[in-house]
């Protein structure tokens, strides 16, 4: 158990297989009066292809090494990256899928109102705050629960001549220069953006749109906020 309270497990791979897991704790208070508590807890066995990143290890190292698993399994794997701050720029092969901690919210980015133009990060609690570029070299790639942004340049690139089936979903991608982020034409097709908050741009290189998509085929963008300030694009 951690100072702030949290529980830290060393060895996850320990868990693997496990239907329930039993934690038991034991304390004396300052009176010297003993107490004993027993939680169960119930969880699904971990995945084989699945990479962990803690948050008590949020060093760009330790995501840059999940990373370079990732890309370098057969069939591709999910990373699963805790709360903290990564400043780095990265590459996602095909069926690899990058989720962050708010991967699993069900927070509507629509809430109607105009965000903090400071790009406030505590709306929906500790997040997976990514800072450069992530670009996407491949088919099937998931970015699912992170807060995105890169002052100097595009959030998420794309590198091929056809990226299909990428998922963009529950993320903050913001404070990028104005036109940055765009698929540049490229023909693709099954793409799914879905439930993210997307633009609080920089126009001081110049004019442009929070997000520019085309020559896309068969896909689903639904509840999502484009966010352009000062313009209505």
């Amino acid at each position: 158990i951690t100072s702030t309270g949290s529980i830290l497990v060393a060895d996850a791979n320990a868990l693997q297989g496990r239907q329930n897991v039993e934690l038991t704790v034991k304390a004396v208070d300052a009176d010297g009066k003993f107490s004993e508590e027993s939680l169960v807890f119930k969880m699904s066995e971990l995945a084989s292809d699945a990479i962990y990143v803690s948050s008590n290890i949020s060093t760009s190292e330790s995501l840059d090494a999940a990373i370079t698993d990732a890309n370098s399994a057969t069939s591709g794997a999910s990373v699963y990256v805790g709360t903290g701050e990564f400043s780095e720029s990265f590459t996602l092969n095909a069926n690899v899928g990058l989720f962050g901690a708010q991967s699993s919210s069900t927070r509507s980015m629509d809430t109607g109102d105009e965000p903090d133009r400071n790009l406030e990060k505590s709306l929906r609690g500790e997040e997976t705050s990514i800072t450069g570029t992530i670009t996407v070299a491949g088919d099937n790639v998931t970015i699912n629960g992170v807060y995105l942004t890169n002052p100097d340049g595009a959030p998420i690139d794309f590198s091929g001549s056809a990226i299909d089936g990428f998922n963009l979903s529950n993320s903050y991608v913001l404070g990028y220069p104005a036109g940055a982020f765009t698929n540049d034409g490229v023909t693709s097709t099954k793409w799914t953006l879905s439930n993210n908050f997307i633009g609080g741009v920089s126009t001081s290189g110049g004019n442009g749109g929070s997000v520019y998509l085309s020559d896309l085929q068969n896909a689903d963008i639904s509840e999502n906020v484009f966010w352009r300030p000062g313009a209505a694009h």
